[in-house]
């Protein structure tokens, strides 16, 4: 089983490989129309977020991965409880899957909270609303959101794939 700093060199030598890669063919127009700047720009986030901050080993209590989400590492305590290690966490379709809705219901839960606490407490309450209930901001930024997506599973995918040749 390799060492963390070892998933994370290989990682991030396979990130820059497809991040130049892809700046490369898109600059010389190598690559479809529909594939814009700000695509491969959302991937590059996508895969550096899940490098650093997203890995299959946040199913463990102690691993670098969890403490660097530094004092909010706590929202990553039940997901111990509920995924064993090179459980779920580890499979290749799944695992990311898990991970992303996971912090996605934490995140809205949070949200759900001082969202209520700012009605009851705050001065005025929340003004405004998002035109089209959050609808056309959702289909706009669809695509981005896949190559976000995208982004997040490959750096899981080097890691698992790591783990089973090691």
């Amino acid at each position: 089983m390799a060492k963390g700093s070892t998933h994370l060199a290989i990682e991030a030598f396979a990130g820059g490989i497809v991040l130049t890669t892809s700046i490369m063919a898109k600059g010389g127009g190598h690559l479809p129309a529909f594939i814009r700047w700000e695509h491969l720009l959302v991937f590059g986030v996508g895969f550096v977020f899940s490098m650093f901050l997203l890995s299959p080993d946040l199913d463990l209590r102690k691993s670098s991965h969890s403490h660097r989400w530094g004092t909010v590492r706590f929202i990553w305590w039940p997901y111990h409880l509920l995924f064993r290690h090179r459980g779920v966490s580890h499979n290749i379709f799944f695992g990311t899957a898990t991970r992303l809705v996971y912090l996605t219901v934490v995140v809205l839960v949070i949200g759900m909270v001082f969202a209520h606490l700012w009605t009851q407490y705050g001065p005025g309450g929340i003004q405004g609303s998002v035109p089209g209930g959050g609808a056309d901001l959702l289909l706009h930024n669809f695509s981005l959101a896949v190559y976000f997506i995208v982004g997040c599973y490959i750096p899981n995918l080097i890691h698992v794939t790591v783990d089973l040749v090691s």
